[in-house]
């Protein structure tokens, strides 16, 4: 048992600095949401923002902290989604790629607990030879997941798979849930199971790990931007608790 709450390593949003902006703007920054480390904090746990990181210090990251949360944010660089090819404009961050690439494979060799947010959801799908769809519009021709105006107001229902760990802490088959991303997963990986779907078109919105003993979880949409549910929302505090609890197995 530990003696101090537990340490879970929240990997950064970016912002490029920006030569047109003056201060702080104008500089690289590696940003979490306040958002995150309030719903860490409120499961118990304390919120380590980390830097963009090479593989050596990635693993001393795991050794020292308890698990790891892949925040959301910018798209995976094409080349790591696509099954069709398609000319995009966003040609992605490869070094926050590589940065996030070695904390997975760091905390997945430790067997620490991950969870995945949006981006991060999807990270863990490509790290484990899972692929995306870069564009959900064109290569699916469905509209419901990304309206950046309403942004965290967006929503649509997702199911809950019957039986599965997520129907399980939150004690429902369905809900609503936010949506913000143009992105998502086409092929699962091998080592990946389906934990929702999309109620209306059937993209995979949740993800668990096949092993029961390790706690490496994915949600399409942002728990953490729905911390005061209303109407028919799944609230983010089942999911973090669950996460927090499980650093101490």
């Amino acid at each position: 048992m530990k003696n101090r709450p537990p340490m879970i390593g929240v990997t950064p949003r970016v912002h490029r600095g920006d030569s047109n902006q003056s201060g702080v703007f104008s500089q690289t920054l590696h940003i979490a949401q306040a958002s995150i480390a309030e719903c860490l904090h409120s499961a118990g746990a304390l919120a380590v923002t980390l830097p963009l990181t090479s593989p050596e210090a990635a693993r001393e990251f795991a050794l020292r902290l308890d698990g790891l949360l892949l925040q959301g944010g910018a798209d995976l660089v094409p080349q790591n989604t696509a099954v069709v090819e398609q000319p995009l404009a966003w040609r992605g961050d490869l070094a926050r790629d590589a940065s996030e690439m070695a904390l997975f494979d760091a905390f997945y060799s430790a067997r620490k607990p991950i969870l995945g947010i949006c981006r991060g959801m999807q990270l863990i799908n490509v790290a484990l030879g899972g692929t995306l769809f870069q564009d959900l519009p064109t290569q699916t021709a469905s509209d419901l997941h990304d309206n950046r105006a309403l942004y965290s107001a967006h929503r649509h229902d997702v199911s809950l798979v019957d039986g599965g760990f997520l129907q399980r802490i939150f004690q429902r088959r369905s809900g609503a849930v936010n949506s913000i991303h143009h992105q998502g997963i086409d092929q699962l990986a091998l080592d990946l199971e389906a934990e929702a779907h999309c109620a209306q078109d059937g993209l995979i919105e949740a993800v668990r790990h096949r092993d029961p003993t390790r706690f490496i979880v994915g949600v399409q949409w942002h728990p953490e931007l729905m911390q005061q549910p209303t109407g028919d929302d799944l609230p983010a505090s089942p999911l973090f608790s669950k996460f927090v609890s499980s650093t101490a197995l």
